[in-house]
Formats: structure tokens, C-alpha cells, sequence
């Protein structure tokens, strides 16, 4: 994959990784992960589509999430990316899908087409709120695992883990494993941005950018994950819904093709 960048609002370098040729997809991951996790992702959709596969402020290519880090500043790097690649459709998931929203919601961006929304967590205030104190602490220590552990428990998204088979995980294969300083990296952006999730409000319903939209669900995924989903439907009343059997949070590692079969047949109807 090749890589490019953009210069954000603020200054900050945003940087994403290219494959593909085609009409345009930008990818934007979710919280405690990177585009890393995306990339099987985005090689499934390169045949069809040029994927624009971004790492959020505060990870791997991009510059840091700075002292004025807000869901703002987000959107402002999503809208340039989106500006300077000139793409039609726009992927997100989890918090990168609240960043969508938000997006969407008080931005004009006249070319995005279709927005693909993977599960964002509207309702995930009360469970963060419960896990950050103990995530906080884990990370004051220095305690990189513990605190990864607590906020996939605390969100319920073990990815059909026991806690304990996790805890095994981290300690025996992730971290001795060289993916862990990204890790490290990831639980460091954390805070900052669950505490953005936990303000996280439409407010208004009226979207400023109008493309057609598509919610993807798993169908094992926690409760408050699908009464965010059900909150969704209810409000944007012409979203087409795709539920994916057999998955939860993290169909992008876990079942790749499933997921980017999927948004090839949203993607494709709008090229």
C-alpha cells in the first residue's frame, strides 16, 4: 500500500493508506484500533474501489490528537481527506461512525454519496463512564494490558473471549508480539475520545450533507450497540439496513470478506 497525507484545520498531518483503483472509499476506524486493522478490509475492496484507509489523529501515520482534541477536530480531518481524495462514499465504524455523523450533520460536503455507519455507539455514555475510572488508573500505572482489558470488558466486546482468555491474550501473545507499541499507542488516544463519546449527541436530526446511508449491525453484538442501532432506524428513516450473521463489534478482523462483500454491493449501486 502506498501512503499520502493531508494537513487538517489545526495543522495536524493526517495520513492514510491508498490500494485500489476506482471510485474513491475512505475508511475511518473506530476507537483502539488504526487503519492496520482495516487492511484486509481494504484489500477486499481495492478490485473494485481506490481505498482511502485513514489513521485517525493520535495513531500511526497521522500527527497527535493535540491539546484542543475534540470530535470537531475530527470531522475537520475526515472533510479534508474526503476533499483532496475527491471520494464519493465514506466508511466508518464504532467512534470513526459518531465522527461520521457528526460530519454529516454540520458539514456541507457536496461529494460524499453513501456513508457506511458500523455500529456507533450512541448509547455508550453509562458504560464508559462505569470503565474509565479503572482504565485511568491501569494506564497511570503503566499498565498497558490491564487497561486494554478493561475497556473491552466494560463495552462487552470480548469478541467471544472470557475475560480471562483475554487477559491470557494480552499477556502471552499480544504483548510479547510487535504490533504491541501500536497497542500502547491506541489506549493512550483512548481517553480523549471516550470522553467525546460520553458528550456524544445528534442533537439536531437534520443533516446538512444528505447521501444515502446504510447502518451495518452484527448480530451478536452487546445491547446498547443495538439500541443505538434501533435509535438510528428510528430517526433516519430511509437508512438501509445490513445485519452481518454470526459477527459483533470486529467483523473487520474477524470476517473481512463478509464485511467488504457488503459494502461492495452499497458502494457498487452508487457508482
Amino acid at each position: 500500500m502506498a501512503t499520502e497525507s493531508v494537513l487538517s484545520s489545526d495543522g495536524t498531518r493526517i495520513g492514510y493508506r491508498v490500494v485500489g483503483d476506482g471510485p474513491g472509499v475512505v475508511i475511518v476506524h473506530g476507537n483502539a484500533s488504526s487503519s492496520e486493522d482495516f487492511a484486509a478490509v481494504a484489500q477486499a475492496l481495492s478490485d473494485r474501489f481506490m481505498v482511502y484507509s485513514v489513521d485517525r489523529r493520535g495513531r500511526g501515520l497521522s500527527g497527535p490528537q493535540g491539546a484542543q482534541y475534540s470530535i470537531q477536530r475530527e470531522c475537520d480531518d475526515i472533510e479534508e481527506v474526503l476533499e483532496q481524495t475527491r471520494s464519493p462514499f465514506l466508511f466508518a465504524h464504532s467512534y470513526g461512525a459518531l465522527v461520521a455523523l457528526e460530519l454529516v450533520r454540520t458539514r456541507t460536503c457536496p461529494g460524499l454519496k453513501r456513508l457506511a455507519l458500523y455500529e456507533p455507539p450512541l448509547f455508550a455514555r453509562d458504560k464508559l463512564e462505569k470503565l474509565m475510572p479503572s482504565f485511568r488508573a491501569a494506564m497511570a500505572s503503566g499498565d498497558h494490558a490491564r487497561a486494554y482489558l478493561e475497556l473491552v470488558t466494560g463495552l462487552e466486546v470480548l469478541h467471544g473471549f472470557t475475560p480471562q482468555q483475554f487477559e491470557w491474550y494480552l499477556d502471552n501473545q499480544l504483548r510479547p508480539s510487535p504490533d504491541w507499541p501500536r497497542i500502547v499507542q491506541l489506549m493512550e488516544a483512548t481517553e480523549k475520545e471516550a470522553a467525546e463519546a460520553s458528550r456524544f449527541s445528534m442533537g439536531s436530526w437534520e443533516l446538512r450533507t444528505a447521501p444515502e446511508i446504510m447502518l451495518v449491525i452484527g448480530d451478536e453484538s452487546p445491547k446498547f450497540i443495538r439500541d443505538s442501532a434501533d435509535h438510528l432506524i428510528e430517526h433516519l428513516p430511509h437508512v438501509k439496513v445490513s445485519v452481518l450473521r454470526g459477527q459483533g463489534h470486529a467483523a473487520q478482523t474477524e470476517s473481512p470478506q463478509l464485511l467488504a462483500g457488503v459494502l461492495k454491493r452499497f458502494f457498487g449501486a452508487g457508482e
